[in-house]
């Protein structure tokens, strides 16, 4: 057994070397400095997330008569599993509600959703995303204790967000998915654009002449953000960002009678915002394991509120963990044939 130990110290320096050697070509491919930025380029990536979403809509659900004031829906805010899977230039994440995590008793309504996204690099730091998410069941907050349910108040989301991460020694892939590790403290400017359409829907029937059957806006979001990576130590770092800009929003509504045989379209309205997203995460990274925790805020403010017919707002807070794995070489294989396509 003795004997085989210098061969296998010779074979662990040749793994190392070769490792390093790739890492260093990496870092020269894309410009960047090794000694900033760890790739995990050999790595696959599984992560799951227990994540716990607040997020409210502020509409009419009458005629839209002048008369009538906003009401401030809410989401039942139910724990979601979320699992990605993340390898080189591409990340796959989908969550769904889970009722094993919810309390035996609840007394509001039970929300539905559904998030499937997709994330992925053009180059090391021109980056998109890819959304879809549903919402189905709401509750409306009255006052004194009192909630009327809306279980048929549903809320489609396609979008998505194209930024640019301007400082090369920056890992952006650290923050988000632990493709690779921040080894200095670093920060960049990361200027983005979102483009978000919304279809809501709420398909109530009673008493009143025309009832709202459906919403439907767009967001055009342009944001200059910065973020930085601070590392504390070998194991542990964590991320601060902010990120304002400018919206315009786009949206119409639809009423229905109570034949309904007549739909009163309302023409679209338009309206500029001020909008603004903060993050922050930790994260212990050791080696192949890694876990932390992760919250975002995000909020709009519009120049005229009384125009906009939908407005949303969100806080989102997770706790991760993953586990990095050796890739094969049939996943590589199928990697590197579709990036020498695009």
């Amino acid at each position: 057994m003795l004997r085989l130990v210098p061969f296998m110290l010779l074979f662990f320096n040749f793994y190392v070397h070769a490792q390093s050697e790739a890492a260093l070509e990496h870092a020269k491919k894309y410009n960047y400095n090794p000694a900033f930025r760890e790739n995990h380029f050999d790595k696959m990536i599984l992560k799951v997330d227990l994540e716990k979403e607040y997020e409210g809509f502020q509409t009419k659900i009458d005629d839209g008569s002048e008369t009538q004031q906003n009401n401030d829906f809410t989401t039942n805010n139910r724990a979601k599993l979320r699992v990605s899977f993340d390898y080189d230039f591409l990340g796959i994440f989908l969550s769904t509600t889970s009722n094993f995590l919810q309390p035996l008793e609840n007394k509001l309504e039970n929300t539905k959703t559904l998030n499937l996204s997709f994330r992925f690099f053009y180059s090391d730091r021109l980056r998109q995303e890819i959304d879809y998410k549903t919402i189905r069941g709401v509750y409306l907050d009255k006052g004194n204790g009192a909630t009327e349910l809306f279980p048929e108040f549903s809320v489609f989301t396609y979008g998505g967000k194209t930024f640019y991460i301007i400082n090369n020694d920056f890992s952006y892939r650290a923050f988000e998915n632990q493709t690779e590790r921040q080894l200095v403290s670093s920060g960049s400017f990361i200027p983005s654009i979102g483009y978000y359409f919304r279809n809501a829907s709420l398909n109530r029937i009673n008493e009143q002449t025309n009832n709202l059957t459906q919403i439907r806006t767009f967001d055009l979001v342009l944001q200059m953000g910065y973020m930085h990576n601070f590392v504390i130590d070998e194991k542990w770092f964590c991320t601060l960002g902010l990120h304002p800009g400018l919206g315009l929003n786009s949206s119409k509504k639809t009423f229905e009678n109570e034949k309904n045989d007549l739909d009163l379209i309302y023409n679209p309205k338009a309206n500029l915002n001020l909008n603004y997203k903060f993050n922050f995460s930790a994260l212990y990274d050791n080696e192949n394991y890694f876990s932390g925790i992760k919250f975002e805020y995000q909020n709009f403010e519009y120049a005229n509120r009384n125009e906009i017919e939908l407005i949303n707002s969100r806080t989102q807070i997770n706790f991760f963990v993953g586990y990095r794995f050796k890739s094969t070489k049939t996943v590589k294989k199928v990697f590197d044939k579709i990036k020498s396509v695009f």
